[in-house]
């Protein structure tokens, strides 16, 4: 305890007074209730002194040990706040305030079995009051019971509907199940009602930043860090924003104030890591990371990132090696196990690698999947049958696997799609498609009419897909044939020339920066040929719709493209497309569009566009523009201005 012995003399000098000095259990008894009316309006000073004066004269005196432990618990002191409860508790002081304080303190502790056995007894003695609801909603959460988390919390609020802790349960439990707009709406009410408490505010910044509103987010951080500047988490987190919207500068000046506040915080280190990696110093990233990981090799983060690091240079033996130590240490970690997949993917190692996967389903951004009740097929005898395929987050991943959506109807399945808003359009055009939902839909959310599920991702794996076995067959999707027309007639009043849909969705400036330079030098690609240039992709605001401006050769009509089907229906009509990996490259591939997949040469090694050759397994119409080491985007322009060249000659080698 921190006052003197003057300062406690101090806050009795009074009550002595009137007392008379004659130190009755009574007496004790009522300075105690004083301390703890001090507790309730926050005066710690005084109730501290209060109870220190009590326990003086009456070591054993149960509710001065219990606000002795309440007091540590404010303060965070949790071993000293268990031990006062436990004494208080031991000694026959039963309250259920105190049992909900203990349960509390257990939990900070990790002692969550202490902590149900401690909320039990304050269940007992006061089975409807709503603060020993919450907590033991938060319990349930903490445990992993989110059935329970969200029932004790719902009771709570309905018992006291301005309790800020039911709500950020509520909200924790809604985005576990990936129900993001859900969890934001509670969040944003917790941090409303605890307004200076910047855990409130960071949790509600962290769900903002998963629905990639990220303004908002920086602006949760923010507030949180005016009301704990102090906090290295709280500026790792803000430079996950940043770092998040491609502002490597300014988010590796948080992960650095988190450093100067904390030298050995091994998450900063790591996501400097990260960060550093990102802008090209590949070397200081990789230093930054094993200093991480020395610090705490018990941390993964480190090794997955570096793991990481080595797999987008190319160094994919060094990555396994990274994610083997990483399960070695912990043979569960999902994250690990995925890489892992996607290592043995790029080799060409399909089996091994879909199997591994197969762990991205434990993790929790993919909990909607699970919860919906219907067994997961796993190559079942389908004839008959409704099977249910799943939406995993990842729009091009989402239009590469809808190939199989044909393949699992030849199995004598009726074929229910869940999709993207923006392409159920496309999807319902699909053959082998019965059915089209999106999330929130009754089939999507609980399988209603529904006899299997599988993830859409997983169908690989189902269909135990090898490199010499992928079902390239293309097209699979196609464009509302009156859409393409009216596009064609547009384009047929352009000047003449061959029409080059334009996809720039995934192309930043190597530095990370946005804005740093023009994304395509599209008249200095256009050279000496005839091609018109047109964007195929929705506008978009700020620093990325200028760099889409840059070339005067570009004809714009973002502004008539709503989404993806729209993008489709132009696809259609242009001769060839040019982008990045993205969205509307595997758009234009799904439809056996002539499409050129332009490799950032910073990060070599996307499974899907495995090798050095230019071709693609998956997209037969694509060809796959790719630097050596130490390429960069001028050496891939140069190529793809030379092969346009080549093809405006009739060279079919362009």
């Amino acid at each position: 305890m921190h006052l003197t012995f003057e300062k406690v003399t101090c806050a009795i000098a009074a009550t002595t007074r009137r007392a008379g000095a004659s130190w009755t259990d009574a007496y004790l008894d009522a300075l105690s209730r004083r301390a703890a009316r001090a507790l309730e309006r926050g005066a710690l000073p005084d109730a501290e002194a209060c109870c220190l004066y009590v326990l003086k004269k009456n070591p054993a005196q149960g509710r001065a040990l219990a606000c002795v432990g309440m007091i540590a618990a404010r303060r965070g002191e949790w071993t000293e706040a268990v031990r006062s409860l436990e004494r208080a508790a031991a000694g026959g002081f039963v309250s259920d305030r105190l049992y909900l304080e203990l349960a509390a303190a257990r939990q900070a502790l990790g002692d969550l079995g202490g902590a149900h056995e401690s909320l039990s007894e304050a269940l007992r003695l006061a089975p409807d009051d709503p603060r020993v609801l919450a907590r033991q909603g938060d319990l349930s959460f903490a445990r992993g019971d989110l059935s329970n988390a969200a029932a004790f919390a719902s009771r709570a609020l309905e018992r006291d509907s301005g309790l800020a802790a039911a709500h950020r349960t509520l909200g924790k439990v809604h985005l576990r199940r990936g129900d993001l707009a859900v969890a934001q709406g509670f969040l944003q009410r917790a941090a409303e009602l605890v307004d200076s408490d910047p855990a409130a505010w960071s949790e509600l910044g962290s769900v903002r930043a998963a629905l990639s509103q990220l303004n908002e987010a920086r602006e949760c951080f923010e507030r949180a860090l005016a009301l704990d500047p102090h906090s290295a988490e709280l500026h790792v987190s803000l430079g996950d924003i940043y770092f998040a919207a491609r502002h490597s500068a300014d988010a590796r000046s948080c992960y650095g104030e988190a450093l100067r506040i904390a030298p050995d915080n091994a998450r900063a280190l790591s996501r400097l890591g990260a960060a550093t990696a990102h802008v090209g110093d590949a070397a200081e990233a990789e230093r930054l990371l094993l200093r991480a990981h020395d610090i705490a090799p018990g941390h993964l983060e480190p090794l997955t990132t570096l793991g990481l690091l080595h797999q987008e240079a190319g160094r994919v033996d060094q990555a396994l090696e990274c994610y083997r130590r990483a399960i070695a240490i912990d043979p569960i970690c999902v994250e690990a196990h995925v890489y892992a997949g996607l290592s043995h993917l790029y080799r060409g190692e399909f089996g091994q690698g879909w199997e591994e996967l197969e762990w991205r389903l434990r993790l929790p951004s993919l909990q909607q999947l699970r919860e919906v009740d219907r067994p997961l097929w796993r190559g079942e005898d389908l004839s008959g049958c409704t099977i249910l395929l799943q939406r995993e987050p990842g729009l091009s991943d989402h239009i590469q696997f809808l190939r199989y959506a044909p393949m699992v109807a030849s199995r004598g399945a009726r074929v229910i799609v869940e999709t993207f808003p923006q392409l159920q359009g496309l999807v319902a055009r699909m053959a082998g498609v019965d059915r089209v939902v999106t999330a929130g839909d009754a089939v999507s959310r609980a399988g209603s009419g529904v006899n299997w599920r599988c993830p859409i991702l997983s169908l690989a794996h189902r269909f135990e897909t090898r490199p010499a076995s992928v079902p390239s067959s293309v097209p699979y999707l196609a464009g509302d044939p009156a859409g393409a027309e009216a596009w064609h007639a547009r384009l047929q009043r352009l000047p003449a020339g061959t029409k080059i849909g334009c996809s720039w969705s995934e192309i930043s400036a190597p530095s990370g920066e946005s804005g740093d330079a023009p994304v395509l030098e599209l008249d200095a690609l256009r050279g000496g040929t005839d091609a018109v240039f047109i964007n195929v992709e929705p506008q978009r605001p700020g620093a990325e719709s200028r760099a889409i401006s840059a070339g005067r050769s570009l004809i714009d009509w973002s502004a008539d493209i709503r989404d993806l089907t729209d993008t489709a229906d132009l696809v259609s009509a242009v001769d060839l497309v040019i982008g990045p990996p993205g969205p509307t490259t595997h758009l234009a591939g799904a439809m056996g569009k002539p499409t050129w997949v332009l490799l950032n040469p910073l990060r070599r090694a996307d499974w899907r566009w495995m090798g050095d050759n230019n071709s693609c397994a998956w997209y037969p119409t694509a060809r796959v523009f790719r630097q050596p080491a130490g390429g960069d985007w001028a050496g891939l322009m140069r190529s793809v201005a030379s092969a346009l060249a080549a093809r405006a000659s009739g060279d079919s080698r362009g």
